[in-house]
């Protein structure tokens, strides 16, 4: 419980004005990477509140939303985590980003039945 309530007391301290909140540096805020897809997930949100502090520049609100795009490559690894995280109002800024569209895009029918992670090509003709 420990990384989840630090995390969480970050969001909270994240949202405060005036202060400097740990993480708003400018390095990521875990450099040697989370130690679970859960934690990196956490991380992948306290970014995306820091992001949201009127009192950044545009320059540290991108760097907030890269570091969360990071956090997400390594938090969501089966299905159900893209599914939540499509959904999950902590990235909605990043909806648009065509990095988080690749992240939490599920594989088509066809995708899966190649089993590549990419369309099957539909091009080459069958033999009758």
């Amino acid at each position: 419980m420990g990384p989840l309530a630090r995390n969480l007391v970050a969001c909270l301290d994240a949202l405060k004005e005036g202060d400097e909140p740990a993480g708003t540096t400018s390095h990521h805020s875990h450099e040697d990477g989370p130690d679970s897809p859960r934690l990196a997930y956490d991380h992948a949100c306290l970014h995306m509140f820091v992001a949201r502090r009127r009192d950044l520049t545009e320059e540290e609100r991108r760097r907030q939303r890269g570091y969360a795009i990071e956090d997400l490559r390594s938090a969501l690894l089966a299905e159900p985590d893209k599914v939540g995280a499509k959904e999950d109002p902590c990235f909605a800024e990043l909806r648009t980003d065509p990095r988080f569209q690749e992240l939490v895009r599920l594989p088509t029918a066809a995708e899966t039945t190649t089993g590549t992670g990419t369309p099957a090509n539909t091009d080459t003709p069958t033999n009758p």
